[in-house]
């Protein structure tokens, strides 16, 4: 039976034949026609270059290739597997399944249903696009219309590229706020209502909240602006009325370094101007958390700067007056000779010395730095910093124990020498001994007498007394003893002489060694 409905089939194959042929075909075909649609539309992508205009409007038209999303593939692939979907419904609609036709017909149903839902989102995202690219190029243009000239921009103290950043992060944020502001439009079209709602929050919140930030950014950057123009127009001034070279006359510019005093006093002014600014803009963004503390911390400023310029005013008259009084005791001490003391003392020999330790530039040091002291004991008293002017007040007591101290070693050096120097015109027998021993019985006198008055080790100074004491006695025993034994001898031979009726002394040793 099998056999012979098959030789039937055989011989007759106009009866089976299309029904096999014409599905093949079907698919056959419409394969062809979706590779040849999605070639087009991917060489129509190409061709318009949409993919890099996609990476321009995101801002990444530097990103390497193998990161970039391959736009034109994407849109061939879509529409190929669109016109392979309805070649898929025609087939099974054809060999008559309808099983497996209702869901995809339903499927079709839904997304052509979905549409136009579609084409007015991308039509928003285009518009959207549109306007945020515009505004970003006016933004960008308007920030870098008004640049200065490489050549003024020291002068105006203008950074080309903080201000190319500044621009961009502008233009970007402009940007993206447009989509941000489109995105409830473009989600409501889409009908996703379950991201709306968090949506649609944001952006009120964003709505309520954009005058009061728009304000506070206005308020901040007129803040900067007075405040760089401010700074410009005092550091001008001070420029041209000749700061910095007084300045640098009176020896300032090594302790500001690379700033100038003009440029320095600029920016303290640009703080004062630009904080109350900044701090105006937080409080109108409604920055509590910021703002509040802000403006305790400008309160402190403002009723401390008084002071603060006082003790800043106190500081640089101290050392203006120190470097003046230094200059003049430098010269003075130049003028008498006062440098070739130490080769006059025996501490140095002569021209061993360093120039930039000369005695007299050690005392021009001292003098600056007793100014600076003195001054600073003043600003810490008009800050109310008791216990750094007690602090300074003692560093001071301190340093000019040390300098009297110095002074006593000095002076007992000078004493030494000459002591030890009129000893050896004695020409005595043991006149270099006792040259040295006088020379350092009076150092260790001279020391001590520093020590004491630095404060350390009174008892010291009361035993070098005693032990200098102690020495001149002995040494005038022994000179008087050594130095007056002929005359002790002759005076006593005298007064036996003059004693009547007693036998005459015996000779001393002496005495009769010179008969012989």
């Amino acid at each position: 039976m099998q056999q012979r409905d098959f030789g039937t089939m055989m011989r007759e194959p106009a009866d089976w034949l299309p029904g096999v042929l014409i599905p093949l075909l079907i698919l056959v075909v419409g394969f062809l026609v979706a590779y040849l649609v999605g070639y087009v539309v991917r060489r129509l992508v190409m061709r318009a270059r949409i993919g890099e205009r996609l990476a321009r409007a995101a801002h990444d038209p530097d990103a390497p290739r193998r990161d970039r999303v391959d736009v034109a593939s994407l849109a061939g692939k879509v529409a190929f597997f669109g016109v392979l979907l309805f070649v898929f419904m025609a087939f099974v609609e054809y060999v008559g399944m309808s099983s497996v036709a209702a869901p995809a017909e339903d499927l079709l149903r839904k997304v052509f249903a979905f549409v136009p839902n579609l084409l007015g989102a991308l039509l928003l995202a285009g518009v959207a696009w549109v306007i945020a690219s515009l505004l970003r190029v006016g933004v960008r243009r308007v920030m870098l219309a008004r640049v200065p000239e490489p050549a003024e921009e020291d002068r105006l103290g203008f950074d080309r590229q903080t201000h190319v950043k500044l621009a961009r992060s502008l233009a970007e944020t402009a940007y993206w706020l447009v989509f941000l502001l489109f995105l409830p439009a473009i989600l409501s079209a889409l009908g996703l209502e379950g991201m709306l709602g968090p949506v649609r929050n944001m952006m009120d919140r964003i709505l309520v909240a954009l005058p009061d930030v728009a304000v506070g950014a206005l308020l901040i950057a007129i803040g900067w602006f007075v405040a760089r123009v401010v700074q410009r127009l005092v550091t001008s001034l001070l420029e041209t009325a000749g700061v910095d070279r007084l300045s640098a006359r009176v020896g300032m510019s090594s302790a500001l370094g690379e700033t100038s005093l003009a440029s320095a006093i600029g920016m303290l002014v640009f703080v004062l101007v630009f904080v109350p600014a900044l701090i105006a803009g937080l409080n109108a963004m409604g920055i509590d958390a910021i703002a509040q503390p802000a403006t305790a911390m400008l309160g402190t400023m403002l009723d401390l700067l008084p002071r603060l310029l006082g003790a800043a005013i106190i500081l640089v008259i101290a050392y203006v007056v120190g470097r003046l009084a230094g200059g003049v005791v430098q010269r003075l001490l130049e003028g008498i000779g006062f440098d070739s003391w130490p080769a006059r003392l025996g501490i140095a020999k002569e021209g061993a010395i360093d120039p930039s330790y000369r005695p007299s530039r050690v005392a021009n040091g001292i003098v600056v730095v007793a100014a600076i002291l003195v001054g600073a004991m003043e600003a810490s008293a008009t800050l109310g910093f008791e216990s750094l002017e007690v602090m300074l007040a003692e560093t001071m007591r301190f340093g000019v124990q040390i300098l009297v101290a110095a002074v006593i070693v000095v002076v007992g050096l000078a004493f030494a020498n000459v002591a030890a120097r009129a000893v050896r015109a004695s020409q005595s027998p043991h006149a270099e001994t006792l040259a040295n021993v006088a020379r350092v019985s009076i150092l260790v006198l001279a020391a001590a007498m520093a020590l004491r008055q630095v404060g350390l080790a009174d008892e010291i100074v009361n035993l070098a007394f005693g032990l200098v004491l102690g020495a001149i006695a002995v040494a005038s025993a022994l000179a008087f003893g050594l130095g007056g034994r002929e005359a002790a001898s002759r005076m006593l031979a005298r007064l036996e002489e003059e004693r009547p009726g007693e036998t005459p002394p015996r000779s001393s040793p002496d005495e009769r060694r010179t008969s012989h």
